[in-house]
C-alpha cells in the first residue's frame, strides 16, 4: 500500500495564503477614510448644519478644566460657526457609564460616545497620542482644526480669537450663493 500524499495538504495551504494575499490586497486598495470620515462615524452630526463640526477628544483622568474648555463653543461668535458635535471617550463602556454618571448624558450640549477604534488608530496617525484634544471638521469630509485643549489662560484666549476667523464652511458657501 502506497503512503498518503502531502498534495492535498499543500494545495490547501497555498490556496489559503494566496486567499490570504487576495483580501490583503483588495484592502490595501481601499482608500482611506480622512479624519472627518472617521469622526462622522463615530459620533455624526444630529442633522445638516452649515456650522464646523467640533470633536473634543478626552479620557476620564483629565481633569473637569478641561471639560470647561467646551464652554468656549457656547460664546458667540464661535456657537455661530463651531457646533460641538461630540464628545469622544478614550476609554471602556464602563468609564463612559461612570463619565454619563458625573457629568449627565449630554454636558455642555454635546453626546458623549466611546472613540472608536478607526478613530484611534487615525488620529494616532496625526501624531494625537495624548488627550485632551479638539478637531474641528468642515461637515464631512475634511479638517479645518486640530489642536490640544488650552492649559493657560493666554492659550485659552488664543483659541477663542482663532476659531472665529475660521473660513465659512463649504456648506455656508454653497447656502450663500
Amino acid at each position: 500500500m502506497r503512503p498518503p500524499t502531502r498534495a492535498p495538504l499543500h494545495l490547501l495551504a497555498t490556496l489559503a495564503v494566496a486567499v490570504g494575499a487576495a483580501l490583503l490586497a483588495a484592502r490595501a486598495r481601499r482608500p482611506a477614510a480622512s479624519v472627518a470620515e472617521v469622526l462622522a462615524r463615530a459620533a455624526a452630526p444630529a442633522h445638516r448644519d452649515a456650522r464646523y463640526h467640533a470633536y473634543f477628544v478626552f479620557q476620564p483622568a483629565d481633569c473637569e478644566g478641561h471639560l470647561r474648555t467646551l464652554t468656549l463653543f457656547r460664546r458667540s461668535p464661535v456657537a455661530t460657526r463651531i457646533r460641538v458635535a461630540a464628545l469622544l471617550l478614550v476609554g471602556t463602556p464602563a468609564d463612559l457609564a461612570a463619565v454619563r454618571e458625573r457629568y449627565g448624558a449630554r454636558p455642555y450640549g454635546a453626546p458623549i460616545h466611546l472613540l472608536s477604534d478607526a478613530a484611534s488608530r487615525t488620529l494616532r496617525s496625526l501624531g494625537y497620542a495624548r488627550t485632551p484634544f479638539v478637531v474641528v471638521t468642515d461637515g464631512r469630509r475634511d479638517v479645518a482644526l486640530t489642536a490640544r485643549v488650552p492649559s493657560t489662560p493666554e492659550q485659552f484666549v488664543a483659541l477663542g480669537r482663532l476659531l472665529p476667523t475660521l473660513p465659512p464652511t463649504s456648506a455656508a458657501a454653497r447656502a450663500s450663493q
